[in-house]
């Protein structure tokens, strides 16, 4: 039987932290495109507002009346809530852009120039979700 050495267990514990940090830092770079488009696929709240309306219509027995204004408060909260929403995620992306210009005085020349097109993207994608915030409310100034 052969005996391990404590050599061996600091090469398999040095093993499983590479593969930890990998995949922690293969997800931190790429996870942030998925919470986006999770993001984007409940920007729509018409399905809340339509469940929201349900939900209050058979707690409460809304009479006719006040179906339409139920409704116009509810469009209402949606647009706002929209508006925060694209704020939000904005500001998210120059937060990260923020962190990946920051990270220029710790990386050498190769790394920092594999994070330039990850920084281009996330700061197009943040000009969007301005202009997305710019078209949900109109008052807001460039």
């Amino acid at each position: 039987m052969t005996r391990i050495s404590p050599r061996d267990y600091l090469i398999i514990l040095a093993s499983f932290a590479t593969v930890l940090a990998s995949g922690f830092g293969t997800g931190h770079l790429i996870g942030h495109k998925q919470g986006l488009a999770a993001a984007e696929r409940m920007t729509d709240t018409a399905e809340w507002q339509s469940a929201a309306l349900a939900n209050l219509d058979s707690r409460l027995k809304l009479r006719a009346g006040q179906i339409p204004l139920v409704e116009e408060a509810l469009e209402q909260t949606a647009s706002e809530i929209r508006a925060s929403r694209h704020e939000t995620m904005a500001a998210y992306l120059r937060h990260l852009g923020s962190l990946y210009e920051s990270l220029d005085a710790i990386l050498d020349p190769e790394q920092t120039s594999a994070l330039v097109a990850e920084r281009e993207s996330l700061r197009e994608e943040s000009d969007r979700m301005l202009d997305r915030q710019r078209n949900t409310n109109p008052t807001l100034k460039p």
